[in-house]
Formats: C-alpha cells, sequence, structure tokens
C-alpha cells in the first residue's frame, strides 16, 4: 500500500495501465506512475502494512481428544461445562532496524524467538530469509534456547548482535558464519544492547553496563569493562554515551552515572568491574533516561519526562546543569542532532503520536500515530545528502512499528520518505530571516506596511507589548517597543493614504485600544532613530471592563475627506463579548481632535474573531468571523462628512445585512479582495476567503451593483459560501489573497507549520453558482516556529529591483518568520 502526501481530500481515482488518475478537492487532477510509485515534484511518503512470515513451531499432534469422544460417556450433569479458550500461540519479535535506507528500497531486519533472522525490502515487500540467529547446536553447546532472544542491535548491515534473558549475547554476520558467544550469564538478562563501533558493543543488564571489544576470533568472549550501578535507589540502565575513556550511563530511575574507564586493561583476559565516580539523581524526576549523547564536556540527556538535561564534566565528577521540555511532547526518545548551543534535534511521543521536532523552534519535521506507545518501534533517518539535519525537511527517513495480529502473527507498520518535495515558487525563503525571536511569548497578531523604501513590521504578543520593528536586506535589523498594556495585545493593524506615514492600531486585554502615528524623518531611514512614533491615545468604548475582555481583531482603513488635505482613517475592532468598536482617526497637524469618539456596536451573541475591511464604491466593506463559524457582513460610508454626519446614529442602526455560514468551529481568519475590474464595471466582484478552526477553507464570491453611488450596498445574490473542507491537517490561523495581473493567489497558514501557495482563478462578473472556487496548490514551505497564530502579507514595490513586485510573507507565532518570493515566478 502507497501513499502519497496531498493537500486536500481525493474525490475520483483511476487506473490506466501502470498509470493512476488521482482528482482532489483542491481542483487538481495528478497521474502516478505505479511501477515506480512516484511524481514529479511532490513528496512521496510511502505507508505500507505488512504481514511479518509466520515462523511460529506446528503444535504437535495429540490423541487426547480423539480417546476422550470413545471412552466417555453420556454426561451425567445437566449444567453443560463452559469450553475453555484455545491459548493461540504467538509469534513474538525479538527486535527490528533498518540496516539500509539509502536506496529506494529500505531493508528492515526483522529476528523472531522462533530463532528465524529476515530481511524485508520495502517498495516490491519482499522477505528474503537469512541464516538463522540460532541453532539447536547453541543449546547443546551453550543451554541457549531460541526463547531466550530479548533484543536486537545491528551496526549498518555487517554485524548483529541478539541479547538474550540468560545474560548472554550471540554475535553473527549478517552474511552468515560462525557466531561468537559474548558471555555474561553472571550480569543476568540482557535489556539492551548499543553498536558504539565496529570493534565496541554496550549491553545493559539488570544493574550493571557491560563494554565488549569484539577484536577477537574467539568462540566465546568476556566484557573488557563491567559497570556496576549500585546504591538503594539505583535502577536499570537503559542508555549510555561513550567517549574513549569515560562512559555515563542513564537509568530507569532517573539517575545519571559516571564511570571513568581505564584504556589501559583493555588487553587484560578478565573483565574489570568498575564503580561510579559520580552520579547524578533525579536529573529526569524518577522518569527513564532513555538517551544519552556527549557534547564536549557537556552530557545531554533525554527521557519520560518529556525534558532534555544538560550537565556538566568537571574531571570525573558530574554538575547539574539546566533542563528545558520539548513542546508537545510527552517523552524523548532519542537527540538525533545539535543545531547551535541552545538548539536540539530530537524525537519522542506525544500521546501515541511519535514525531520529530526542532526544541528551539518547535519545527516538526514528521510525525506518524503508532496506535500505542508500548508497540516496538524502530526510526532511522539518513542525512548525508545534506550533510546536517540542520535542514528543515529531511532528504530520507523510515519508520517501522510492530503490531500484534488476533491470530497470534505480527504485522509492520511501514512509513518511509522517498522523495523531497521540489519547492517552486517559495525556493527562496529559506535563505532569509528564519525564527527570529522578538517577544516572550506567543505573537498573536502581525502587519506589514512600507514607508518610503523601508518596510516595518508591527506585532502584538501575549507578554502584553507590541513592537515595531525595521525590515531590510531579508532580515529584521531594529526594533523598538510602544506603550506596552495591562493584558496581552491580541490585534494590531495599520492603515495607510500614501506611503509618507501610516496610522498604527493595537488592541487587547480590557478592550483597550492604542493608536499611534509613524512618520519618517528623511527619505533614507537605515533604523528606528530615523522613525518619528507619536502616541495619539489610549481608548475604550466601556467604562467597566475585566482582563477577560478583550479586543481580538482589529481592522483600519482610509477614508475619503473633503478636500485632499485631510487624512482620516476608520477603525473598526471586534472583541470577546460579540460588539464591534469604531473610531476615526486623524492625522491632520490642524486637527484639535485625533481620535473621535468611539462607538460600540452589538455585532451578534458570538465573540469576533477576525475582521477585514474593503472599499466598494462609495461605501465599505465590513466582514467579520464569529466563533459560531459565521461571517456577518456590515455597510458604512465611504467618506468623512457621511460618517460624521451618521456618527451618532450608527450605535443604534448599524446591523449586518447579510451573513453566511462558513465554519462548523470558529472563523479563525477572514480576507476580503476587490476584483480589480470593478472600478470600470456596472457590478463590483468581492470574494471572501476564511479559515477557520475546523481545518476548513471557505470561500464566497459577492456581486454589488454600483450605479447609484448614495445607495448602500446591495447584493445581486444571496451569498453561497464554497466550503473546502480539510485543506488543512489543523486550524487554519491566516489566509490572504493578491492579485497577479488577471489572476487571483492565495497564502495559508495554520498549526501544521506550513505556508502553501495556492492558485485560485479570475472572478467573472457573472455569477454562477456551480462554478467552483477551490484553489489548487501551487507549492508549500515548511515554517520554523512552534504555536503559528497568524500571517502578515505585503506587495513591495522596489524600483531598484529587475524582477518586479516581490510579496513579502510574515508568519507569527514563537516568533516571527519573514519571506520573500517575485511575482514574476508565478
Amino acid at each position: 500500500m502507497g501513499c502519497i502526501e496531498h493537500s486536500s481530500s481525493l474525490w475520483k481515482i483511476d487506473t490506466l495501465q501502470d498509470c493512476c488518475i488521482a482528482g482532489a478537492t483542491d481542483g487538481t487532477i495528478q497521474c502516478y506512475d505505479l511501477g515506480s510509485r512516484t511524481r514529479e515534484g511532490n513528496r512521496l511518503i510511502h505507508i505500507d502494512s505488512i504481514a511479518v512470515p509466520d515462523d511460529r513451531p506446528k503444535p504437535k499432534l495429540t490423541d487426547e481428544a480423539n480417546s476422550l469422544d470413545e471412552t466417555s460417556e453420556e454426561p451425567k450433569a445437566k449444567k453443560p461445562k463452559k469450553k475453555k479458550k484455545k491459548k493461540v500461540p504467538t509469534q513474538v519479535i525479538v527486535g527490528m532496524q533498518w540496516s539500509d535506507i539509502k536506496s529506494d528500497s529500505p531493508v528492515l531486519l526483522v529476528a523472531t524467538r522462533a530463532g528465524s533472522l529476515m530481511q524485508l525490502r520495502v517498495g516490491p515487500n519482499e522477505w528474503d530469509m537469512l541464516e538463522p540467529w540460532w541453532t539447536e547446536s547453541l543449546q547443546e553447546a551453550h543451554d541457549i534456547r531460541s526463547t531466550d532472544g530479548c533484543c536486537m542491535a545491528i551496526l549498518h548491515s555487517d554485524q548483529i548482535a541478539i541479547g538474550t534473558s540468560r545474560g548472554d549475547i550471540i554475535h553473527i554476520p549478517k552474511s552468515g558464519g560462525r557466531y561468537q558467544l559474548l558471555s555474561a550469564r553472571n550480569l543476568k538478562s540482557v535489556q539492551g544492547l548499543k553498536w558504539i563501533d565496529a570493534v565496541t558493543l554496550i549491553s545493559f543488564h539488570v544493574s550493571a553496563v557491560a563494554v565488549w571489544s569484539i577484536v577477537s576470533s574467539k568462540d566465546v568472549l568476556k566484557p573488557v569493562w563491567i559497570c556496576e550501578l549500585e546504591g538503594k535507589g539505583r535502577g536499570v540502565p537503559l542508555s549510555c554515551a561513550y567517549e574513549r575513556d569515560r562512559l555515563v550511563v542513564g537509568d530507569s530511575r532517573g539517575t545519571l552515572w559516571f564511570f571513568k574507564l581505564d584504556s589501559s586493561v583493555g588487553s587484560l583476559a578478565e573483565s574489570q568491574t568498575i564503580q561510579s565516580s559520580s552520579t547524578l539523581p533525579r536529573a529526569h524526576q524518577k522518569e527513564h533516561i532513555l538517551d544519552v549523547v556527549f557534547r564536549g564536556d557537556k552530557v545531554c540527556s533525554v527521557g519520560n519526562d518529556g525534558c532534555l538535561h544538560v550537565a556538566y564534566v568537571m574531571g570525573n565528577d558530574l554538575s547539574k546543569g539546566w533542563s528545558v521540555p520539548a513542546a508537545s511532547m510527552t517523552g524523548i526518545c532519542k537527540i538525533w542532532d545539535q543545531l547551535d548551543s541552545s538548539g536540539f534535534l530530537v524525537s519522542g511521543y506525544y500521546g501515541n503520536t511519535y514525531r520529530m521536532m526542532d526544541m528551539k523552534t518547535g519545527h516538526e519535521l514528521f510525525h506518524i500515530d503508532t496506535g500505542g506507545r508500548q508497540r516496538s518501534l524502530h526510526c532511522a533517518i539518513d542525512s548525508t545528502s545534506s550533510g546536517s539535519l540542520a535542514a528543515s525537511e529531511l532528504s530520507k527517513y523510515a519508520i517501522a512499528v510492530c503490531m500484534n495480529q488476533k491470530d497470534g502473527t505480527n504485522s509492520i507498520m511501514v512509513r518511509h520518505l522517498l522523495k523531497r518535495q521540489k519547492q517552486r515558487q517559495l525556493s527562496v525563503p529559506k535563505t532569509l530571516s528564519m525564527g527570529v525571536n522578538m517577544h516572550s511569548e506567543t505573537i498573536f497578531d502581525v502587519c506589514l506596511f512600507q514607508i518610503r523604501d523601508t518596510v516595518l513590521a508591527l506585532t502584538g504578543s501575549e507578554d502584553c507589548t507590541s513592537k515595531l520593528s525595521m525590515y531590510d536586506s531579508g532580515s529584521l535589523i531594529d526594533s523598538t517597543l510602544l506603550t506596552p498594556q495591562e493584558s496581552c495585545v491580541k490585534a494590531v493593524c495599520s492603515s495607510q493614504h500614501d506611503d509618507t506615514s501610516a496610522i498604527v492600531v493595537v488592541g487587547g486585554g480590557k478592550l483597550i485600544l492604542q493608536f499611534f502615528l509613524v512618520r519618517s524623518l528623511g527619505s533614507n531611514c537605515t533604523s528606528m532613530n530615523d522613525m518619528q512614533i507619536q502616541f495619539l491615545g489610549q481608548f475604550r468604548n466601556r467604562d467597566k471592563a475585566t482582563i477577560d475582555h478583550r479586543i481580538n481583531a482589529v481592522k483600519a482603513l482610509p477614508i475619503a475627506g473633503d478636500s485632499d488635505s485631510r487624512r482620516n482613517h476608520l477603525v473598526v475592532a471586534g472583541d470577546s463579548d460579540g460588539c464591534c468598536h469604531l473610531f476615526m482617526i486623524s492625522e491632520d497637524d490642524e486637527s484639535e481632535r485625533k481620535v473621535s469618539r468611539g462607538i460600540l456596536v452589538a455585532a451578534g451573541d458570538r465573540p469576533i474573531l477576525s475582521i477585514d475591511l474593503c472599499p466598494v464604491g462609495s461605501r465599505i466593506l465590513v466582514a467579520m468571523g464569529n466563533t459560531g463559524g459565521d461571517v456577518l457582513l456590515f455597510d458604512l460610508p465611504g467618506s468623512t462628512s457621511e460618517l460624521e454626519n451618521q456618527w451618532d446614529e450608527l450605535g443604534e442602526s448599524l446591523k449586518p445585512f447579510s451573513s453566511y455560514h462558513a465554519h462548523q468551529m470558529g472563523t479563525n481568519t477572514v480576507n476580503v479582495l476587490l476584483s480589480p475590474s470593478s472600478n470600470s464595471s456596472e457590478v463590483a466582484d468581492v470574494s471572501i476567503c476564511t479559515g477557520g478552526d475546523d481545518q476548513a477553507l471557505g470561500m464566497c464570491k459577492l456581486s454589488f451593483p454600483t450605479n447609484d453611488d448614495d445607495e448602500k450596498l446591495c447584493l445581486v445574490t444571496d451569498p453561497v459560501p464554497q466550503v473546502t473542507k480539510e485543506l488543512s491537517f489543523s486550524a487554519i490561523k491566516g489566509v490572504s489573497q493578491f492579485w497577479h495581473g488577471t489572476e487571483r493567489y492565495l497564502l495559508t497558514v495554520g498549526y501544521t507549520q506550513r505556508l502553501a501557495l495556492w492558485h485560485c482563478g479570475s472572478l467573472e462578473s457573472s455569477i454562477n453558482k456551480t462554478q467552483t472556487l477551490a484553489p489548487s496548490l501551487l507549492d508549500a514551505v515548511s515554517v520554523d516556529l512552534g504555536d503559528v497564530n497568524c500571517l502578515g502579507v505585503l506587495k513591495v514595490k522596489d524600483n531598484d529591483k529587475t524582477m518586479g513586485t516581490d510579496v513579502l510573507v510574515a508568519v507569527g507565532g514563537m516568533g516571527v518568520e519573514l519571506m520573500e518570493f517575485p511575482t514574476a515566478s508565478l
């Protein structure tokens, strides 16, 4: 069974010889080669469920049942006896590991307690039976049965070691040949094995760790060092880090043990028993320590507490350092790589989901639902093509999960990545600024605007602060802190008449809105010192508001004045009580009152989550999304004089003139885009795009007559939304539409940490209810941030660039990631 990762649900599948044709809800038809199972430009993930060959010994036949039927008389008891259920013999997997994932057909090695050793070639899904790891000669010579096997470790594809419950280890080459017995029966059962290099093997026993040097061709070998764990609170050793003459062991009680090894005893015939020189108890709060690595004079360990702990090596002693938890992980199993001083690439569990992530940015490289945390799992990755795991995408990886069947056999769920996605339009961003830490908490909203040739980014965070930052040459070069609020900042926006100045609005807890005026002090701005930021005031429309009352969304739009000299702006905000806040802002120096008296309008019973404004003729269309998945449409005058004349009446008269239901849950984000042909047409076409918590994308086309400028907005027909379900694997947190010529494009982002570029086509003037507005995926890139919450988009015009207009994208979450791509590539 093969699985091709697609961005939306498949509606129709058909085959023609070796070709498979699939039609999806995103409007695309794709062809796949069933022979090679590939498609150019797609990230192909293979998922198989493969049955393990049944090698269980056949039960011996007995004559007990036949003799019972012949000799037994008719039962005298009135009550029939209950039949005992027959115990089904089970196939026990000793161990499974990937031996080769570099080829297009990865190889998985499996050993069972029947003594079998087999390999699976993924792709053709064929099993090859190898020389068995157990023979009757082992039982005759060393009293080792096949049922004693309990663990396995392989090195590349050459050497195989199988541990037994008697304490012995069987070492055999994969190509077959004479086995070697590593005898340590006095140390009791083997709990695990780990290859360090081609001649060094480490075995974990009940209360000791044995280090083996396999340089001799003798039939029976003894360990070089036996490192004993002593003390009342000792646990079972589970992991270790070995480097030259030192060994650190992690046990099942969260304790780290440090051993100093004497390399001069390696040639002695007898094993040397070593006691620990230092211990570090409760490094992982009495939880299992599952992996340990050396990083110079530091020891990094991870465990079932979901934390990474760094200890310091000082001579022969361990000193406790610092510990940091991994986001959305309840247990960490392995450390794969260290990206920098504070960034680690780890893998582990969140419930039954096994995932790999970067602990610093929260970026997830992959995840898979194992169906059970206690199931045997092995994961292997190949980083040789990129040289480092610091890349945001893996070149190849493979995961195998063993699943027990009701009939006693086993099947293995295999998932492996065959080919990376070939990036096209969004290939540039990964060289730009990624994961800039601007706030100490999650960023809830971000917006981009341009003053002269300088691009500015406005961010609001849960840490009660908002920042204005300057963007240049692919990164943020400077930032300044605006006036903090009493509670978290949930929404920010900007509004401009031209590129000489901008109005900035910040909203958050206690229904507080802050207004700023930003201007440049010169034609060339190199830092925030070249910007003038004027605080216009702080306002709210309710006298009493607690910390639970919040401004969730805010948008601003420049409005026409009575003369060209008047520069006014309309601000519309939505709060957690379902109310709408209206303000008019003036940036004129001669204006006595910069901020008008606010108006509070009851927009509905549900909290407002998102807002967008769009000028349609002489009117302003206001679209609001709430927690019920609805989109409310309001109509406001588009000029300053009309707003001033109707300002006192709007508080009572403003009601939604239409609405529609787009999502099963909250409408997290809404974006309104006007057709460029609406100015010269009798009908103005508008596209409203929404993203929700239900992982769906809503597209709705509205048309308004533009014959009479004095009339309010009136729909030609009722809104009919078209919803693309499961467009994302998680909640959609940001959408943004833009035009490139006559074609319409869409950017989406959500908790899946993926920025996707979609093609939506053009808006026709005529209304056709059967016309599909579902987008087609063009490209997608990973976002190196955790807790993604918002999306900001700006079309930057740079006269020095020959490629034309660039689209600058800002994604906010646990930091800000900035991306830029030229529209010429569309």
